[in-house]
């Protein structure tokens, strides 16, 4: 079945937003940027992510493309484009209060935001697959592809064919963060980006398509300013927040409520460092500010300095340990070899040693160990109120 030919969905086989050798040469040089190579369904491609949300990456040229942007790993053609990175309202310094309001002024719709996971499609001689920010491969992503019902698949399909990439919320019981949406795993379309111009599908046309195949369409809320949705945030109840959309850009609230839940409240050095393994620090930087000031960004910054600098430690030196291991060729003396100059990080190295032809995922052992090992070093003491918390709390 075809989507309706349109204004805002016809195809575009020029002015191509990104290619692999563009964004290669725009972020490899950053050191929690990396280039994934994975065979989908037959079809290997190049997916490019972010390791930790760090302000050099944002503030590189296309930076805020590295949030799983997928290219055909032989011709480095864009084939799926999520969402750019965008922050919370009042988060960074260019999404102040009142430089959205300003951008809000050219037109602007806001959405509900759903707490789930963000998936897009890569399409292969077998059709659709559902992939997450960082891989096809993820338990998230495996799950998806499991429920994914025709009428996803088909408006996937539809849309890929007009050159669109569709943007979809993903929740389920098995991969639950704060709030429940039930029993039965649910698709919510959220959005659809163009992959030659970069530029998003409009509402009602995204509508249409929902419509069409019976997908949801995440809801539109009516909000006539940012003030109001500001004043909502102290209220709110059973929802995560909202997403503001401008023709330039988007910006994300959060409600008290959620962020509560997510353990603002008297918020613990350790659980600094516990989200900024989970990558869950972003949206609550906005909420840290207005409960403790910029003394507590601060505080929260260094932690996540910290973090990062034992994290590349630990990477640089096990990627030294599998160059130097791969040399010794007798198996047994490769493994003492290992043992006796890189312990506690012989598993991987060995392994990879072994098979160097495998794909591993090597950041994900190292937050891995890190969660393990390193987590509990954290003191207890809460960021914003110095009278909270036992150093020697377990």
């Amino acid at each position: 079945m075809k989507a309706p030919v349109s204004p805002s969905c016809s195809p575009r086989r020029w002015n191509l937003y990104l290619d692999l050798a563009t964004l290669k040469g725009a972020l490899n040089h950053l050191e929690f940027v990396r280039f994934r190579e994975e065979e989908v369904a037959g079809r290997k491609v190049v997916i490019c992510s972010y390791m930790l949300s760090m302000d050099e990456i944002w503030n590189t040229p296309l930076g805020v493309e590295a949030c799983g942007a997928t290219f055909d790993a032989e011709s480095g053609e864009l084939v799926s484009l999520p969402f750019e990175k965008f922050f919370n309202v009042n988060e960074k310094a260019h999404t102040r209060a009142a430089l959205v309001e300003a951008d809000m002024a050219n037109g602007f719709y806001v959405t509900e935001k759903l707490d789930g996971s963000m998936l897009t499609p890569i399409m292969t001689n077998s059709g659709p697959v559902l992939k997450t920010r960082k891989s096809a491969f993820s338990d998230v992503a495996a799950a998806a592809n499991m429920h994914a019902t025709k009428n996803v698949l088909d408006l996937c399909t539809a849309m890929c064919e007009f050159d669109f990439t569709p943007i979809f919320e993903y929740m389920t019981p098995d991969n639950k963060i704060v709030l429940d949406y039930g029993e039965e795993p649910r698709f919510v379309l959220l959005a659809a980006r163009n992959m030659q111009s970069g530029h998003y599908m409009s509402y009602e046309a995204l509508l249409g398509f929902g419509v069409q195949f019976d997908v949801p369409v995440v809801n539109k809320v009516p909000v006539n300013s940012l003030q109001e949705l500001l004043d909502k945030v102290e209220t709110e109840e059973g929802i995560e927040g909202w997403v503001i959309c401008t023709g330039k850009t988007r910006y994300k609230i959060k409600t008290r409520w959620y962020c509560d839940r997510h353990n603002l409240v008297d918020l613990r050095y350790r659980d600094v460092a516990k989200h900024v393994l989970n990558d869950t620090l972003d949206d609550l930087m906005p909420n840290i500010r207005v409960a403790g000031g910029e003394e507590a960004v601060k505080k929260v910054e260094e932690v996540k300095l910290l973090v990062r600098i034992e994290l590349a430690v630990i990477t640089n030196t096990v990627l030294k340990g599998i160059g130097l291991a791969i040399r010794i060729e007798n198996l047994g003396e490769r493994a003492r070899y290992v043992i006796d100059n890189f312990h506690p990080y012989q598993k991987p190295i060995l392994a990879i040693a072994r098979h160097p032809e495998r794909e591993y995922d090597i950041e994900a052992w190292v937050i891995d160990f890190y969660r393990r090992t390193r987590l509990s070093t954290w003191s207890l003491r809460s960021v914003v109120n110095a009278n909270f918390g036992q150093e020697d709390a377990e």
